[in-house]
């Protein structure tokens, strides 16, 4: 079960009248592995980013499933769901949904 605190401080990118931005976030990993060739994984994600010079801020969370099956010793398939919500004032909050599905080989 890893997890994570931080804090950066970035440019303030096309925020008009932006200092920089402090962002703070913190996030969780929880991987358990079912048998040899199933293993389930979730994670869980948040941040809020204080925009100097404006007083604005941004803020935003995530949570994702997934899990990954073991076909043969090289070959193995995942499926992700991830759910992103963000808040950027004066922009409208959006909502982001994604599945993915992988393959990996390795030699």
């Amino acid at each position: 079960l890893p997890a994570s605190l931080g804090t950066s401080l970035d440019t303030p990118g096309t925020t008009a009248g932006a200092l920089a931005k402090v962002k703070y976030t913190a996030a969780a990993d929880l991987r358990y592995k079912v048998n040899p060739w199933v293993t389930l994984r979730s994670s869980a994600g948040w941040y809020h980013t204080d925009v100097a010079g404006t007083g604005g801020t941004e803020t935003g969370y995530n949570a994702g499933i997934g899990a990954d099956y073991l076909l043969n010793e090289r070959t193995t398939v995942s499926i992700d769901y991830v759910f992103e919500h963000a808040e950027a004032p004066p922009a409208t909050p959006t909502d982001t949904h994604k599945l993915l599905v992988g393959l990996t080989v390795a030699k």
